[in-house]
């Protein structure tokens, strides 16, 4: 596999720590500042979602768009030893396979989450700031030596610390009804 783009050096910012700070108001934030993906990042991630893909013959390219696909891809290429600190870019890549299975089934999406300790890549609840750092989640277990990482204890812990806060409904919701806009 060759190595890929890297979300770190897109648009002209080197995040060498994987989150720079970025100071919107001058003072520091308050609360998270939500955007979407941009041209560039969405770009990267389709990058690695296509390179992904080849690893499954034709016939099997259905099972890159489930959640025991991605799961399954990512173990293998972690259990093959490629995923290392040198290759930081694939670590991202991973992040983005991982992010995208936590998003299926646990009803979120990609955005850029901006706050007092930098910004970063997320999957999170639209309307709400519950997000979840899956993009660098790998790569943070590679770097702290926490392995061999097993990605399906991962993923299932992710989902049952999340699944609490994502079946209670937003004080909002419990006032006014569902938000229509």
């Amino acid at each position: 596999m060759q190595p890929g783009p890297d979300l770190l050096q897109l648009g002209g910012r080197c995040l060498a720590s994987g989150r720079a700070f970025k100071d919107r108001s001058g003072a520091g934030m308050a609360k998270p500042y939500f955007r979407e993906l941009n041209e560039d990042e969405l770009k990267m991630f389709n990058y690695w979602r296509e390179e992904f893909s080849t690893f499954f013959a034709d016939a099997n390219k259905h099972r890159f768009e489930t959640v025991d696909g991605k799961l399954g891809l990512i173990q293998h290429i972690l259990d093959s030893g490629e995923a290392t600190l040198e290759r930081q870019d694939l670590l991202q890549g991973l992040g983005v396979l991982f992010g995208d299975a936590l998003a299926m089934e646990l009803n979120l999406e990609w955005a850029f989450v901006a706050d007092e300790m930098g910004e970063a890549p997320v999957v999170r609840r639209p309307g709400t700031s519950f997000n979840l750092g899956a993009f660098y989640a790998i790569e943070k277990r590679v770097s702290l030596e926490e392995v061999p990482i097993d990605i399906f204890d991962l993923f299932n812990a992710f989902c049952a610390l999340s699944a609490p806060i994502l079946r209670k409904p937003s004080l909002w919701a419990r006032l006014f009804g569902p938000r229509t806009v």
